[in-house]
């Protein structure tokens, strides 16, 4: 079984104006048994460039993917969204209730930020003034949603679908309204694909009343995930680094490699 990620970059406004850069992960499983299976599908921006590494690094048509797991609908976790057309888009159906939400503001012309006020206090607390808000959200929103993302055939973790034997589907509350996360079981490693959950390496270097340090719809619970994940032995695929072993945090720098021979 073949696995591997791709980097690419996720672009937003800063307060002074300026383009900033995230890099984006997304992880990638090809099966003999399952077909293609992708664990989210990074930025919305260079979406060509994803593309043609899947095609020419991984051998991977988007025809050929059969399986997207989704950890939650932030825009540089769904960048790929409606990619491909003989997948199935795993997901939890309130995560995506609430991301059609924000669409359909927008879709009428309204902003969004006064939904993610309504939803969480600490995005009441981030957007006191709504008035000054920079919009970022809601102009990649507007400038990569697609009305047949509506249409795409979900599957929701809340109706206990049947997927791949491999991959199980394990909540992960906190950071968006119902993130989820995925383990791959495999022989030497398991992988837990964390999104932003758990997004980097830098968690473990954190203490736990300071991890919620980035802006999180739900901090309590946001925590409470984080530690449930520390015990975790294998090999942690977060949504904004490498994927890294849990005993060293020594991270896994080939991007193509087996999945079931030992890899740390």
């Amino acid at each position: 079984m073949t696995g591997g990620y791709i980097v690419n970059d996720f672009l937003f406004k800063q307060k002074d104006g300026s383009i900033g850069k995230i890099k984006t992960f997304f992880f990638i499983i090809k099966d003999e048994e399952y077909g293609t299976m992708l664990f989210d599908l990074g930025s919305p921006y260079f979406q060509q460039n994803a593309l043609d590494e899947l095609k020419n690094k991984f051998g991977i048509l988007p025809e050929d993917v059969r399986w997207v797991f989704i950890t939650h609908m932030h825009p540089d976790h769904v960048g790929l969204l409606g990619k491909f057309p003989n997948a199935k888009y795993v997901t939890s159906r309130a995560e995506l209730d609430f991301y059609f939400k924000l669409a359909g503001r927008m879709l009428e012309g309204g902003r969004i930020v006064y939904i993610l006020r309504e939803a969480s206090p600490n995005y009441k607390m981030r957007y006191m003034h709504p008035e000054d808000d920079d919009d970022s959200l809601q102009e990649c929103l507007e400038e990569f949603w697609d009305d047949r993302m509506f249409d795409l055939p979900y599957l929701f973790y809340e109706d206990n679908p049947k997927i791949p034997e491999c991959v199980e589907i394990i909540p992960a509350a906190g950071h968006y309204v119902f993130p989820l996360a995925y383990k791959i079981k495999r022989k030497y490693h398991d992988f837990l694909v964390t999104g932003d959950s758990f997004s980097s390496r830098m968690v473990f270097q954190q203490e736990p009343d300071s991890m919620n340090n980035e802006m999180q719809m739900f901090p309590k619970e946001y925590i409470e995930t984080k530690m449930k994940f520390f015990p975790f032995n294998g090999i942690f695929v977060p949504g904004h680094d490498r994927p890294f072993f849990s005993g060293t945090l020594q991270s896994l720098r080939k991007n193509i490699f087996n999945v079931d021979e030992k890899l740390f």
